[in-house]
């Protein structure tokens, strides 16, 4: 890799190409963070969905809604959450 001087690399700074690549880098990882939150805005609305279905193929426990939405809750504090870290001590 070829060392460059302190003036070849204010000229580098200066040019128009650098910072026309640093524009293009910058709009191709806001492409992609956005094309990834669509990805995953899209699975949470196909899982919201079936687990509805789930819930409406048992139409018995329809009035027992509460009781399921507490059992759910009670399930997830036995469970550790994604991203989440026990710390001990």
């Amino acid at each position: 890799m070829k060392v460059r001087s302190k003036t070849e690399m204010t000229d580098l700074i200066n040019d128009k190409e650098y910072f026309s690549t640093v524009a293009d880098i910058k709009t191709r990882i806001r492409a992609a963070q956005y094309r990834a939150a669509l990805s995953a805005n899209s699975e949470l609305i196909i899982l919201y969905w079936n687990i509805g279905s789930v819930i409406n193929e048992h139409n018995s426990w329809g009035s027992n809604n509460g009781t399921l939405c507490e059992d759910d809750k009670k399930g997830h504090r036995q469970t550790q959450r994604y991203g989440t870290h026990t710390q001990s001590g």
